[in-house]
């Protein structure tokens, strides 16, 4: 399994690169956060085929290659649906085709089954069953799921509103 870490700026570009306006794509039909790894009924590991018959072609912002010291090279390619506000990151190897690594959100549609969304407080979250919220430098971090090699759900909080959401498949 290649293991994939993000700097936090990497993160927070992620989770504030609101996707443009673009051609007509159709609205995700689902919009429940599950932290434990999906937003809007798109999962971690998922192919990007898979997705996208759910949320219609996206469009992409970016790709990098990383070539890892030991480690096999993998490609990460940046992917903007506006139908549905969401950015999905697929990440790729030479032996298997794209598959969802993470997903960001900064719309208030897409939300967990307590109701945690963009726009709720931070005692929201804060009370929200399986959320750890911890201080940062310049916004409070809320996160749950599984962690260790399992997705992670983080609601970036900042003046007191949960700003976005971003949904990771592998943290460390």
């Amino acid at each position: 399994m290649v293991r994939f870490w993000l700097p936090a700026a990497v993160i927070l570009a992620l989770v504030s690169s609101g996707c443009a306006a673009g051609r007509q794509q159709k609205a995700d039909p689902h919009t429940l956060i599950d932290i434990r790894g999906a937003i809007g009924g798109i999962h971690a590991g998922e192919t990007r085929t898979q997705a996208e018959r759910i949320i219609g072609p996206g469009r992409i912002i970016s790709t990098t290659t990383r070539h890892p010291n030991g480690g096999a090279a993998y490609t990460l390619a940046r992917v903007a649906y506006p139908g549905s506000d969401l950015v999905i990151m697929y990440t790729r190897t030479s032996h298997r085709r794209p598959i969802v690594f993470a997903i960001s959100t900064t719309s208030r549609r897409y939300h967990t089954a307590g109701g945690l969304r963009v726009g709720s407080t931070l005692a929201q979250a804060r009370g929200t069953p399986g959320i750890r919220c911890t201080d940062q430098v310049a916004y409070v971090a809320c996160q749950g799921g599984l962690g260790y090699e399992k997705p992670v759900t983080s609601f970036t909080v900042r003046n007191g509103k949960v700003v976005g959401v971003f949904m990771a498949a592998v943290a460390d």
